[in-house]
């Protein structure tokens, strides 16, 4: 993926990110109170055995008359022990599935947890925890000793960090980051005493860096024009090169990096669409593995040798399946990757020789799930990667006249249940959109349609390679628009066509210097003149885009938490979270923030507070008749409303844990609720035995 998405979506994960959405019914205040506090102990705190005891307190107190709470806090329980790697881990995990099972969301989560220990039809190894948790990141690599692990701060802005893995304990090596600067994906030395990594500077450019293992000042090597992004990947074996994928003025590049000079060097170039992913060195230094797509506009990855002299490359995994590396072994003579040649996502063994492909690739674990993030190989054998076990769904409940619910939610039909994201209703009220992707494919997205006469739901074909996590309607009710790059690589803001798939570009992603931050969904005014949307880092706060003009106006200063237009376009709702110093936050978590409410015009004006509290959640939406606004609590899942005049906020009876988007259909009729539990672990597999 591209530049600001790891970093962004950092922002999005809350403090506290319990595993799955309960079961939809009213909870006991005392004690999702009390779940609150043994939370804040573990988050905040990181008192993991102190919150231990006051989650199984919890459990012994509730357990009978409020099990949607005691569900999660044993399941908070079996996440602090994974942190610890106590076993005890798999035992509570286990205690949910069979003591929890009305609970059913969050024994999904407790089953998927359990499946890593004992993946099915495994050959070899075995697959354990390295690092889990709410401040895990994905963005870096294993040290080759296998002690330290590479990243960001989970918290936005986010400095580059290492974690000691048999200390538990995180040390911050840089301190630059701000609204604008930030660290991007970080690699470490042969002989782990530096680190290389992409940083997003100050003048909105990436450039690579290299900084000691226990601090100081960094050096930079270079720096890309403004529409460059970078990520390294790897280190040569004599410390010489580093190996780089640069994407500039619409050009894929694989380059080496002098880590002496900072002199590039491009090895190979590709189309816009053709990234080549996972540099990895041969152990001896001659070649440089990476995967690529065969053809522009494939989704699909082959894996191909190259030699580092620019001598030759030659294709070693070419198959209809996607196929990507995860490195070298330590011989020199095998390639690691996954393969979903089978249906499910495997790794296999290739043999090399001279940088060609010896027979063909040899299976080694079956149906090991998504590898998000290939971390390294350790001098052990041990290979780290990152994954992200997401739950998500899209449910839907139904409104009497009095605008009362009637039921519980209930998630929609069609298939990737427990893995759709971000439903959305029609203006018309007659089709809800939403995304949703094969669990092993995460960077696979479909865009998917539900009818609400009918019940059906059709894929929308849409061209292209890939786009961020949130989606909306246009005005028309024929277009919805996406957030990513077309199939010439232009990026930005796309009206997709959801009869024919086709995608027209309305705005470039770094207009003004000025980009649309995509966790927050978009908003068009019913009669399409106006788009309202949250923006950064030159224009930071909420703005409206003139869409006959292209002129953009801040209607809105700072960083906000979430914001939603009224159904007439006439007015806009704004949380607005601020910090112990009074400034604000935007979607970042604090446990001492303060959440505010405000109703202001849509054309600009002085916001008016209607309601003022604490942890309200990332989502906002307006009643069809524009007399009440409904929010998210969090943690918890508790959904609010409050009247757009002001007073007290009303509890409705429904709990969606990981809540994060509210849409109501536009007679009141329904409401979709869509729910994300967002978890990242580093797991390591290994060491393999192979003849």
């Amino acid at each position: 993926m591209r530049t600001r998405i790891l970093m962004l979506v950092a922002v999005v994960v809350g403090l506290v990110t319990l595993s799955g959405a309960v079961a939809a019914q009213r909870s006991d205040p005392a004690a999702q109170a009390l779940l609150r506090t043994a939370t804040d102990k573990e988050i905040v705190d990181g008192d993991l055995r102190g919150a231990i005891t006051q989650y199984q307190a919890i459990v012994n107190r509730y357990g009978r008359t409020d099990r949607a709470t005691a569900a999660q806090a044993l399941l908070r329980t079996a996440e602090a022990y994974r942190k610890l790697g106590d076993p005890q881990a798999k035992q509570t995990y286990q205690q949910i599935v069979t003591q929890y099972a009305d609970q059913t969301a969050v024994v999904t989560v407790a089953r998927s947890r359990l499946a890593p220990s004992a993946p099915p039809n495994a050959t070899t190894s075995d697959i354990r925890a390295v690092w889990s948790g709410a401040d895990v990141d994905l963005r870096g690599r294993v040290s080759h000793d296998g002690r330290y692990l590479s990243g960001g701060t989970a918290a936005w802005p986010s400095n580059l960090i290492i974690r000691d893995l048999a200390s538990g304990q995180t040390t911050t090596l840089t301190t630059g980051a701000n609204d604008i600067e930030y660290v991007e994906h970080s690699i470490f030395s042969p002989d782990d005493t530096k680190l290389a990594y992409a940083w997003f500077n100050s003048r909105q450019r990436y450039e690579l860096r290299i900084i000691d293992r226990t601090g100081g000042q960094p050096r930079v090597l270079f720096e890309l024009p403004a529409d460059g992004w970078m990520q390294a990947f790897d280190w040569s074996p004599d410390g010489r090169l580093i190996a780089v994928q640069i994407n500039s003025e619409k050009v894929q590049k694989l380059a080496l990096v002098s880590a002496a000079d900072g002199s590039v060097r491009v090895l190979k170039s590709f189309g816009p669409q053709r990234s080549p992913n996972n540099l990895s060195f041969s152990p001896d230094g001659r070649f440089i593995a990476y995967d690529i797509p065969p053809a522009e506009d494939g989704p699909a990855r082959d894996v191909v040798v190259a030699a580092v002299d620019g001598s030759r490359e030659v294709p070693v995994v070419s198959h209809a399946a996607n196929d990507e590396l995860l490195g070298w072994f330590a011989d020199g003579q095998r390639l690691l990757l996954t393969s979903d040649r089978t249906g499910t996502n495997d790794v296999y063994a290739l043999g090399i020789l001279d940088g060609r492909a010896q027979g063909e690739p040899r299976i080694l674990k079956r149906d090991v799930g998504a590898v998000t993030a290939a971390m390294g190989f350790t001098r052990s054998g041990e290979f780290v990667f990152g994954t992200r076990p997401d739950s998500a769904d899209v449910q839907l409940a139904t409104f009497d006249a009095a605008g009362r619910l009637t039921d519980n939610p209930k998630p929609l039909a069609g298939h990737f249940t427990g893995n759709r994201f971000t439903g959305a209703w029609s203006p018309d009220g007659q089709q809800l959109v939403y995304l949703s992707q094969v669990r092993y494919q995460q960077n696979q997205k479909q865009l998917s349609i539900y009818t609400a006469r009918t019940g059906q739901v059709r894929t929308v074909p849409v061209a292209m390679p890939w786009f961020h996590n949130a989606v909306s309607w246009d005005a028309d009710g024929r277009h919805v628009l996406l957030q990513g790059p077309d199939m010439k690589n232009r990026h930005g803001l796309q009206r997709v066509d959801i009869d024919s798939g086709g995608v027209e570009l309305i705005r470039s992603s770094q207009d003004d210097g000025t980009f649309i931050i995509y966790t927050h969904p978009l908003a068009m005014s019913p009669d399409g003149k106006s788009l309202f949307f949250v923006g950064g880092p030159r224009k930071l706060g909420l703005l409206r885009r003139d869409m006959a003009t292209g002129q953009e106006t801040a209607l809105v200063d700072g960083r906000l938490a979430a914001f939603a237009l009224s159904s007439d376009g006439r007015q806009l709702a704004v949380i607005m979270r601020y910090g112990p110093d009074g400034q604000p936050i935007g979607q970042a978590n604090h446990p001492n923030a303060t959440d505010v409410i405000q109703v202001m015009p849509a054309s600009g004006g002085q916001p008016r507070e209607i309601f003022r509290g604490a942890r309200l959640g990332t989502t906002i939406a307006w009643a069809p008749d524009g007399q009440f606004v409904y929010y998210g609590q969090m943690p918890g899942g508790s959904m609010w409303r409050v009247a757009t005049t002001g007073g007290e906020a009303q509890e409705l009876p429904i709990k969606v844990e990981g809540l994060a988007r509210i849409s109501i259909r536009p007679d009141g009729s329904q409401l979709a609720v869509s729910s994300r539990t967002r978890l990242q672990e580093v797991l390591a597999m290994g060491p393999f035995a192979v003849p």
